[in-house]
């Protein structure tokens, strides 16, 4: 069995995550509703806020229709939507159309008011709950001279439970088997990226 580590699509770097997923604050309960904070009334399918998984309404339908199982979903409190239509940028651009006023990714969000109307025309969001699947590890690659250090994730097959679509029960990585990865290529492959995990091979 092949397993992916599942994340945002990268595209110009943190000012596109921004755009993209904006970010969320947690309630006062861990089972409360997170506060959202992003640019609206545009959403993708699936995206990345502060580490949490939210989708729109209609992705949760495509979910709930698929194979994928296991999966559980929360409202999402849309706390702050700042009307910018940037969908429609050059995503193949090295930059954005626009920079946000300041230089600062949050300010996409946090130098616009609250737009009722993005808000309302985006309909329900939802928090993806993903199951706990398996125990994972992950191994530094050290710094190239052509690119960054990186870490390579492992998924510890013994310890998988049969979740296609899951997060790690110790490290939090969200995770696909070969199953769901095809599935979520095809549905929502535009807004995330697959990296293959590597063979389980334990560190000591």
């Amino acid at each position: 069995m092949e397993f992916y580590v599942v994340k945002g699509r990268g595209f110009w770097g943190d000012y596109g995550s921004m755009l993209a997923s904006g970010f969320a604050r947690k309630g006062k309960m861990d089972d409360d509703p997170i506060f959202l904070f992003r640019t609206g009334p545009f959403i993708p399918p699936i995206s990345f806020p502060s580490r949490r998984t939210v989708v729109n309404d209609r992705f949760r339908s495509q979910l709930e229709e698929s194979s994928l199982f296991g999966l559980g979903y929360r409202e999402v409190i849309k706390h702050h939507i700042a009307k910018i239509g940037w969908e429609s940028w050059d995503r193949t651009a090295l930059s954005p159309e626009r920079l946000p006023n300041g230089g600062e990714p949050e300010e996409y969000v946090l130098a616009h008011w609250h737009s009722y109307s993005a808000a309302r025309e985006m309909g329900e969001i939802w928090e993806l709950l993903l199951p706990e699947g398996a125990i994972t590890s992950s191994k530094r690659i050290p710094r190239s001279k052509h690119g960054r250090s990186h870490h390579e994730v492992m998924v510890d097959p013994n310890s998988w439970d049969g979740n296609n679509f899951f997060r790690s029960k110790n490290q939090g990585h969200r995770i696909a088997s070969s199953t769901a990865a095809k599935w979520l290529r095809d549905h929502c492959g535009d807004w995330i990226s697959l990296e293959q995990c590597i063979p389980w091979a334990p560190i000591d």
